[in-house]
């Protein structure tokens, strides 16, 4: 989960540390099956190339929205 006063922007760093992050994880577990990336912020993620690669955004207005 990240906070930010306005869009997050994922920047080059950031974006290979959350991807060493995973090839850690399957590593460890062993796992063949895939692994999803899903943020969680209140203004959702600033458009770039590697915020493309994030499948899954969910935002304050997905948290609040009235049913």
């Amino acid at each position: 989960m990240k906070y930010s006063d306005g869009e997050y922007e994922i920047d080059k760093a950031y974006d290979k540390h959350v991807q060493d992050r995973l090839r850690l994880f399957k590593d460890v577990e062993k796992t063949t099956k895939t692994l999803q990336v899903a943020y969680v912020t209140p203004h959702g993620l600033y458009n770039n190339l590697h915020a493309r690669k994030v499948k899954k955004q969910i935002t304050a207005e997905h948290l609040f929205r009235q049913v």
